[in-house]
C-alpha cells in the first residue's frame, strides 16, 4: 500500500461513522511488522486512527503470523466462516484482485461475509508494474471497470490516486543511479530467475511515469447501521 493510498484509505474511514464500519475486516492485511515497520503510513493513517475511535478491526491473510487474526485460504469453509463470524460492516481489500486468477470468486466471498448496508473498499493498481505475489495478472481496471464488479451496490465514492514513481522510491532509499545500476546487474545474471528479472526491468518502465491506484467505496443493498 502507498502513503498517499493510506492518507485516501484513512479520509474515506474518517467520514463514516464508527457505528457504520465496525467491525472492519482487512483481508491481506499481512502481519503486525509489515503494518507498522514496513509500511508505518498504514498504521498511521489508518489503522491507530481506527483504534482511536474504537473501531474493531479484524486482520486476516492467507498466512499466519503475529497481528493476524485469521489465517488461512478464504476459499477454504472454516475459514470463510470463520471470516463469516465477524459480522463486517465494512470490508478493507487493497491490492489483491490484480494477484488472483479468479477476481470474480473472490468479490462474491467479499459479499457472501460482508453485513446488508455495509461498504468495501477496494483499491487496485491503475498505472503500475509487474510485481508478483507470487503472481501478476496485470489486471489494471479504472475505478468505473473496478465498480462494475459489484453491479448492485451502490457506488459511495471513486477516485484515481496518484503516488510517486519508481524514481521518487529510488530515491528514497539513497542514491537512484546506484539502484538502477544494481537492477541492470541483477537482471544480467538472471536474480530471481526469469520471472523476477522481467518483473524487475518492467519496473524501469516507471522511472519517469506516475504510479496510479484505482479506488472505489461500493455499498451492499440492505439497511445502514
Amino acid at each position: 500500500m502507498r502513503p498517499e493510498e493510506a492518507a485516501w484509505i484513512g479520509d474515506v474511514l474518517a467520514r463514516l461513522g464508527p457505528e457504520r464500519i465496525s467491525p472492519l475486516l482487512e483481508l491481506g492485511s499481512s502481519t503486525l511488522e509489515f503494518r507498522t515497520v514496513e509500511k508505518p503510513h498504514i498504521e498511521a493513517l489508518i489503522h491507530r486512527p481506527l483504534r482511536d475511535r474504537g473501531v474493531r478491526v479484524v486482520h486476516a491473510d492467507l498466512k499466519g503470523g503475529p497481528g493476524i487474526d485469521i489465517s488461512g485460504d478464504i476459499y477454504d469453509p472454516a475459514v470463510r466462516e470463520a471470516v463469516k463470524a465477524v459480522g463486517a460492516r465494512s470490508i478493507l481489500c487493497c491490492n489483491i484482485l490484480e494477484h488472483l486468477a479468479d477476481r470474480e470468486a473472490f468479490i462474491r466471498t467479499c459479499d457472501e461475509v460482508l453485513s446488508p448496508g455495509g461498504v468495501l473498499l477496494l483499491t487496485v493498481p491503475r498505472s503500475y508494474p509487474l510485481h508478483l505475489d507470487p503472481i501478476d495478472t496485470y489486471y489494471r481496471p479504472t475505478p468505473e471497470a473496478l465498480a462494475a464488479l459489484l453491479p448492485d451496490y451502490a457506488l459511495v465514492e471513486t477516485r484515481v490516486i496518484r503516488s510517486g514513481s519508481h524514481l521518487s522510491d529510488l530515491r528514497e532509499r539513497g542514491s537512484a543511479l546506484r539502484e538502477v545500476l544494481a537492477t541492470f546487474w541483477r537482471s544480467l545474471i538472471l536474480r530471481g530467475g526469469p520471472a523476477r528479472t522481467r518483473a524487475r526491468l518492467h519496473r524501469l518502465a516507471w522511472l519517469f511515469r506516475q504510479y496510479l491506484i484505482s479506488a472505489v467505496v461500493p455499498r451492499k443493498p440492505g439497511p445502514q447501521p
